[in-house]
């Protein structure tokens, strides 16, 4: 009888602490995630100036190195000693004979590649680069508003509990890094940018989150 009468009251005792923090979960929604209208937590106008430079100047780049890569190839000269001439070359011209068509096409493809991971990397930073955070209405999403090489807004809506920032706000980095669950690499807020919410921000997409990785994008 004891042991039954025991095993009851922890029965109890276990569905009490289950509906208390139910209850408390659903407090902390309340408070933190369903706002009464859209709030914007973050904002960066002065952002788009910038992105467009800087995805005008990777795109400028790739168009320089590849021509040069282009040149490279046509006309690259052996000129090093370790660097083979191409057997059809007058080797009696005072003009420096080309090098082996297997160095010229390595150097090309070198100088096209260098020119391609750059491109990707300045693109990739305005794409990353964040423009404003809004927490939505009635709902847990959150709507990012990042740019574009060309300075426009691109939209795309998450779930608050799909961020997670890499470092706090208080840190003295001057971007705050943020992690979106299934995204590649991280989302950059900048400080100079302003906060018309930091408490909110700090709350919702402030919390650093461990979340498994699925699918990216």
């Amino acid at each position: 009888m004891f042991a039954v009468s025991y095993i009851k009251g922890l029965a109890s005792l276990n569905l009490k602490v289950k509906s208390q923090f139910g209850y408390i979960v659903k407090l902390s929604k309340r408070k933190y995630l369903s706002v009464p209208k859209d709030v914007n937590i973050y904002k960066n106008n002065g952002g788009a100036g910038f992105a467009r430079l800087v995805g005008v100047a990777g795109l400028g780049q790739w168009i320089v190195i590849t021509y040069m890569s282009s040149v490279t190839f046509q006309n690259m000269p052996a000129f090093f000693k370790w660097i083979p001439a191409e057997k059809s070359e007058d080797k009696e011209s005072q003009r420096l004979p080309l090098a082996d068509w297997k160095y010229r096409i390595g150097f090309a493809t070198f100088t096209f590649g260098a020119a391609c991971a750059m491109m990707v990397t300045t693109y990739m930073y305005c794409f990353r680069s964040v423009s404003s955070i809004t927490l939505l209405k009635s709902s847990d999403q959150v709507l990012f508003s990042t740019y574009t090489p060309l300075g426009s807004i691109r939209h795309f809506k998450i779930s608050v509990r799909d961020v997670s920032a890499v470092q706090p706000r208080s840190s003295k980095m001057t971007q705050v890094p943020l992690k979106l669950k299934d995204h590649y690499f991280h989302y950059l807020v900048d400080k100079s940018g302003q906060f018309p919410q930091p408490s909110l921000f700090d709350r919702t997409v402030g919390i650093k989150r461990n979340f498994g990785m699925g699918k990216k994008k």
